[in-house]
């Protein structure tokens, strides 16, 4: 989820859509969880998906999701 589930609570509607969801290989998947200097990676996949998130009701800046891995 490029949008962390556990950030549910934050949003009206549900982040479990495909619109939210990307496939990574294992590295990169943890590389964004537990790695360090993300931001140049999170904004990459921000900037690609924000408006496919955005048609779902997921209205979120950079600097939110970049909050929620920090």
């Amino acid at each position: 989820h490029i949008v962390p589930i556990s950030a549910q609570g934050n949003f009206n509607v549900k982040l479990d859509c495909h619109q939210n969801i990307i496939s990574l290989c294992s590295t990169c998947h943890n590389k964004l969880h537990y790695g360090m200097n993300i931001d140049e990676m999170l904004k990459d996949i921000y900037e690609k998906r924000v408006a496919s998130l955005r048609s779902k009701g997921i209205n979120i800046t950079f600097e939110e999701l970049l909050s929620y891995y920090k």
